[in-house]
């Protein structure tokens, strides 16, 4: 019988220990619980009116301008290109409708025709047209993206007609910097 005893002594004591281990472990995750749902509440609280970007060193927030090779991220932003990137890199439609390599270095592009600027002008030919001429005159961080462009010739208001240099495969990769109003930012 004292064999016995010990046995259930032992019992109780084991199930002891295990009910204080889970009651001690339940009242550490409610506590985590609270904890969770006071910083929640004051995430949803706080209202951010203003957006911090962080760059390394700013020199301008021109993008035809800036040599600054973070400026285009923060570009993306505000401005818009012709054709974009998808998160696969796949190339899909910008300010351009459609495009075609018409021959080994020439490409003929379609511009969207219901776009407007934030002064209410319409996007034109003029502006394409205006911002590569202002890129290969002034250098910056998208220079190499149309170095080989020789001439773009406007063929009515929503379409133009670039020539390369040379053939370069995959040329509509490069058409991916952002597009500026020449009413606004050029000699009218």
């Amino acid at each position: 019988m004292n064999g016995k005893f010990f046995k259930y002594i032992f019992f109780v004591f084991v199930v002891g220990i295990l009910i204080f281990a889970s009651y001690k472990a339940n009242q550490k995750s409610n506590v985590e619980i609270k904890q969770e749902n006071n910083i929640q509440g004051q995430l949803n609280s706080y209202e951010s009116t203003e957006i911090n970007l962080g760059i390394a060193a700013f020199d301008n927030m021109n993008p035809i301008i800036s040599n600054n090779k973070y400026v285009q991220e923060i570009s993306k932003l505000i401005f818009d290109s012709l054709l974009n990137l998808d998160e696969t890199y796949k190339i899909q439609t910008g300010l351009a409708k459609d495009w075609a390599k018409t021959s080994s270095n020439t490409y003929v592009i379609k511009l969207k025709d219901n776009v407007y600027w934030a002064n209410g002008e319409k996007f034109t030919a003029t502006d394409v047209k205006f911002t590569i001429d202002k890129i290969k005159e002034l250098g910056g961080v998208y220079s190499a993206n149309v170095g080989n462009i020789t001439n773009v010739e406007i063929v009515d208001s929503y379409t133009i007609k670039i020539n390369l240099e040379h053939e370069q495969n995959f040329f509509e990769y490069n058409l991916t910097f952002p597009i500026l109003s020449k009413a606004n930012y050029g000699e009218n």
